[in-house]
């Protein structure tokens, strides 16, 4: 594990793909799912899995759609119980439309960006900066996908 980015609320961490699932706590199931789609490939990718995979999950789950040149995101996919802890439904929002709404997602611009360049897994936790939520912890774990074979197009994350 390497710590990649402490800011107020959140610490970033990241992991080597080949991390034992047993190093992620209650995360494991989560990790040996997504490590089971690999099949020998660089990366599983995003139509890899089925809804009926994540229904231990369901409403916890997001996914991010990785752009390049700058690097961006897109999130694909917000769960609603991620819509309901952060009081915000960001479905389908790019950082732009982040930022233009006032939430700050730099740190997490840079984190996902190392997560894509170094093709690693990611963990982050602390506490929902976007509302005045500091009395509840989060922890998220973050798993590389790609659609191409070849670098990582997508990442999925769980809140547990």
């Amino acid at each position: 594990m390497s710590l990649i980015l402490n800011s107020p609320s959140r610490t970033y961490e990241v992991y080597s793909i080949d991390t034992d699932a047993s190093e992620f706590l209650e995360f494991e199931e989560f990790v040996t799912l997504w490590r089971s789609k690999m099949k020998g490939r660089f990366l599983p990718a995003w139509k890899d899995f089925e809804l009926e995979d994540f229904a231990p999950w369901w409403g916890n789950l997001m996914v991010l759609d990785f752009y390049n040149n700058p690097f961006d995101f897109r999130y694909r996919l917000w769960g609603t119980n991620l819509a309901e802890l952060h009081q915000l439904d960001i479905t389908n929002m790019r950082t732009a439309d982040l930022k233009k709404i006032g939430q700050d997602c730099l740190s997490d611009l840079a984190f996902y960006e190392h997560i894509a360049s170094n093709v690693v897994i990611g963990r982050n936790f602390g506490h929902p900066r976007w509302v005045n939520r500091e009395h509840i912890a989060t922890s998220y774990t973050d798993l590389p996908l790609s659609d191409n074979g070849r670098s990582v197009t997508h990442c999925m994350s769980l809140l547990i």
